[in-house]
């Protein structure tokens, strides 16, 4: 009906505003998605406002935020058997754990998403898990466990091309190669990711980016 139509022009233009760094716009139109999942009790768009909403306060680095919108988001698909959208949420909850430090919740969260996507045959969010559950190896120091997932991840990733991901999967990759010592394959990778980053409006990833290829001596 007219008001699914509405639902989901607005959310598209939230994404668009999104993708072009306007922050504000892109939130103002999933809060209104928001408002009308709840005014009229519409679960599915109220979930994917929440998500939506949580993946705009991870790009700002509003980490508790994120993680807050995401349970809440997880509950609803889970009560509507939106079982791909749950794997979604779950494996962006292991990108929140990471962020904050917390690996061994990450990868739980990554292995969960993992399990979810191959029962159910999504090779979207099993690539995304397998990054996820990679940079954790990274972090803990297991190269070889890491280099292991992330090749599988960009494997599946390159039969899907979604330029967010690959940025995602090529950022891991660079900073596993100048973890195994390879300066020269870290500054490729980095500046594969940067494009693909600069392409999707990931601006958070670019500023990570820069710094990284800095650090590297590349200008």
């Amino acid at each position: 009906g007219d008001l699914d139509r509405q639902m989901i022009a607005t959310n598209s233009l939230g994404i668009i505003h999104q993708q072009r760094g306007e922050i504000a716009a892109a939130l103002h139109c999933y809060e209104q998605c928001r408002n009308l999942g709840e005014q009229f009790n519409l679960p599915e768009a109220l979930a994917f406002a929440l998500l939506n909403i949580g993946t705009l306060s991870y790009e700002q680095g509003e980490l508790d935020a994120t993680a807050g919108r995401l349970d809440q988001a997880r509950q609803i698909f889970l009560q509507i058997g939106m079982r791909e959208e749950d794997a979604h949420c779950l494996y962006l909850l292991g990108d929140v754990a990471l962020r904050q430090g917390v690996p061994n919740a990450a990868k739980g969260y990554a292995q969960q998403a993992l399990n979810l996507a191959n029962q159910i045959g999504s090779q979207v969010f099993a690539s995304c898990a397998l990054r996820v559950r990679g940079e954790v190896w990274l972090v803990l120091g297991d190269l070889s466990a890491a280099a292991d997932d992330l090749a599988e991840s960009w494997r599946l990733q390159e039969e899907i091309g979604d330029p967010y991901d690959q940025a995602l999967i090529q950022a891991a990759l660079a900073r596993l190669a100048r973890a195994q010592g390879d300066a020269t394959r870290a500054r490729a990778e980095a500046l594969a990711s940067r494009a693909f980053a600069c392409e999707s409006g990931i601006a958070y990833l670019e500023a990570e980016l820069n710094d990284f290829l800095v650090n590297l001596g590349e200008p």
